[in-house]
């Protein structure tokens, strides 16, 4: 939780994992909240960024359908995601990334560094939670570890 906007302090969690293993498919699960108990609005976002790639997430695209509740919940292929690198390209809607394959992270990579925020420029920003659900190749032993 931050009590301050994103404007003033941009911050959010930042964390490092490692990954062993073969996995079939993940997807990026998020829940989040802006004045402390409100759902994100069109004028707030998520930023996601995995080893260096990633920004400002687009909720209209390829967010999978999930049932509405009181928080806003987004459920993501991390095979195709697609996002702002930052907040300026939002604003002025240039250098979108679209349909970006985060998933080949978990198949060529031995360590994930993740950043994770709720940009807004209200108050009382909170991520509930957000995590990479995965399904392993058959056969295959995989997980991913905080380091």
């Amino acid at each position: 939780m931050n009590d301050k906007p994103a404007t003033v302090d941009f911050d959010g969690i930042k964390k490092s994992y490692s990954v062993t293993g073969k996995f079939a498919r993940a997807y990026l699960f998020i829940e989040a909240l802006v004045d402390y108990d409100r759902p994100l609005t069109s004028w707030d976002d998520f930023y996601f960024s995995l080893n260096r790639r990633g920004g400002h997430l687009i909720s209209q695209e390829n967010s999978l359908p999930l049932p509405g509740g009181d928080t806003s919940r987004y459920l993501y292929d991390m095979s195709s995601i697609s996002y702002y690198p930052t907040i300026k390209d939002k604003e002025r809607k240039i250098n979108r990334m679209e349909n970006i394959n985060f998933f080949v992270f978990l198949e060529n990579e031995l360590f994930l560094d993740i950043w994770a925020s709720v940009s807004s420029n209200r108050s009382g920003r909170i991520m509930k939670e957000v995590s990479i659900y995965y399904e392993c190749l058959e056969g295959s032993d995989c997980y991913i570890k905080e380091k």
